[in-house]
């Protein structure tokens, strides 16, 4: 659902969402840099911004599920 036109959506979004956001001139450690979408398609502004998009959920599930017991 998040591709469109070649494109992933999600970076699109999220720095839509954040237009505040300032890059930092140095790139964080990164293990996916060459292959990944987001900075293919945005460069540094995608690399800084991508450490505070959450991806694994499965911790937050986890105690909300226990919280409804």
């Amino acid at each position: 659902m998040q591709w469109e036109n070649g494109r992933c959506g999600v970076i699109d979004r999220v720095l839509a969402t954040n237009p505040d956001y300032q890059d930092s001139e140095e790139l964080p450690r990164c293990s996916i840099r060459t292959n990944c979408r987001w900075y293919l398609q945005w460069g540094a502004r995608a690399c800084g911004i991508c450490p505070l998009v959450v991806t694994d959920l499965r911790q937050d599930a986890a105690k909300r599920q226990e919280e409804y017991q």
